[in-house]
């Protein structure tokens, strides 16, 4: 994709994201609600059910929030991945946080969302599961199944950290399964296995070294997200993105789908799009 049309939709897709999270913040449903499409969905965090009415989740759950906050926008032609907090989701006196890192992935067509997908903090969603789960109105013989979504993605992360900074495409590509890809629109990467793999034998063969360094760790019902940073060395050249995934895995750990996103800010950084492209 040429550098102009990558700016164009890192731009669609940061000012949708922020504008979810000032509606949330204010909050003002009517800036909210003008983001999603019709039809759109809200994936249930522990349970992976989807909600079909973003009215009744942003008049509902949202108040359990006192405050909430932007951390980051990362974008692909897809659509977001915010990464936000929100406050004052726990009482003190219950024991529980009185913040809880969340992060929301919104998935876009025509510049619209179309689901919302939220994910929580592995140390919050982790550390006080009853908590978490009492609040938004789960029954407390959930909190096993949080902590199994939290071990996966703390073992995930493991696997991801140590392949990619091998940098063997062997082992980077094994983390897939047979049928398992990335779908990235900006890199013009088609939802197929064999395209993955090439990409990532393209992409260790042209630098000496890459360290993938993780940011922040996220689970839910659907599988882990994170925020790293990818350096990478070529000689005496170095340069570093910061980058977000979302990964669907198989009942063997294994990655079905990637959704990749991008840091506006390090979007170009190591020159992968230029308008002759």
């Amino acid at each position: 994709m040429p550098w102009s049309q990558v700016q164009a939709a890192a731009e669609r897709a940061s000012s949708v994201a922020e504008s979810v999270t000032v509606g949330l913040n204010r909050p003002d449903s009517g800036l909210f609600l003008a983001q999603f499409a019709d039809g759109a969905v809200v994936v249930d965090p522990v349970d992976a059910v989807d909600t079909p009415d973003v009215a009744s989740w942003f008049s509902g759950e949202r108040g359990l929030c006192e405050t909430w906050g932007l951390v980051d926008v990362f974008v692909n032609a897809d659509g977001s991945l915010t990464d936000a907090y929100c406050e004052g989701f726990f009482a003190p006196t219950a024991g529980g946080p009185d913040r809880l890192d969340a992060a929301r992935h919104l998935l876009m067509t025509d510049g619209l969302a179309t689901r919302m997908m939220h994910r929580f903090d592995v140390d919050h969603y982790g550390s006080y599961p009853d908590e978490i789960l009492a609040v938004i109105g789960y029954p407390s013989d959930r909190a096993g199944a949080v902590l199994e979504q939290v071990d996966a993605a703390r073992g995930f992360a493991e696997s991801l950290t140590d392949a990619w900074t091998s940098a063997d495409p062997v082992r980077i590509a094994a983390l897939y399964a047979a049928d398992g890809f990335r779908d990235d629109p900006f890199a013009g990467l088609a939802p197929n296995h064999d395209a993955t793999v090439a990409w990532f034998a393209d992409l260790t063969g042209a630098y000496d070294s890459i360290a993938l360094s993780l940011d922040t760790l996220d689970a839910s019902a659907l599988g882990p997200a994170a925020t790293y940073e990818l350096r990478l060395v070529d000689g005496t050249t170095e340069c570093s993105m910061r980058l977000a995934s979302v990964w669907n895995l198989d009942d063997e750990g294994r990655v079905t789908r990637e959704w990749l996103y991008y840091d506006p800010d390090t979007l170009n950084a190591c020159g992968w799009w230029d308008d002759g492209a």
